[in-house]
């Protein structure tokens, strides 16, 4: 088993940090009691366009730190129990939008991988697996530098 790290270009990030903060500093001068935790769904979706995993869960562990530090930090407004229940459905909801692209992306590479060994062309290509920034193929090892710092790798056995 091959461990790689592959670092994302940071432009994508840097623009969701900056999304994140916005609506952070928003939340923090909203009395309590007003939704404005929710919006953090936008970059959770924002990120999960991005195909990798980990930024998914990682901007939906950041989101749902903000929601629940902007809780802790704004002025008072509402009942407590309102505020409340308004902080866990947006955290629900963070949630809910990571988790579902994850879902749905490897549903259509379960069915992309039951097609191509249907395929009797393709059943010698079976050990061949493609995945995003990752090509195996069959014996060697080939780690391609690519532009901003990303690594493709191409390993054969």
């Amino acid at each position: 088993m091959i461990w790689n790290l592959n670092l994302p270009s940071t432009g994508p990030h840097l623009f969701l940090a900056l999304g994140a903060t916005i609506i952070f500093v928003v939340d923090y001068h909203v009395p309590l009691g007003i939704a404005m935790a929710v919006p953090y769904v936008t970059i959770v979706l924002l990120a999960a366009t991005t195909k990798d995993p980990t930024s998914t869960v990682m901007w939906a562990i950041t989101c749902t730190l903000l929601t629940l530090i902007g809780y802790y930090l704004s002025s008072t407004g509402s009942e407590t129990w309102f505020v409340a229940f308004n902080r866990v459905i947006t955290i629900y909801a963070i949630w809910v939008s990571a988790l579902v692209p994850m879902y749905i992306t490897l549903q259509s590479l379960r069915s992309a991988q039951e097609s191509d060994s249907d395929n009797p062309e393709e059943k010698t290509l079976r050990h061949t697996i493609i995945r995003t920034k990752k090509i195996r193929f069959v014996r060697s090892r080939i780690r391609l530098r690519l532009s901003f710092g990303e690594f493709y790798q191409i390993e054969t056995r």
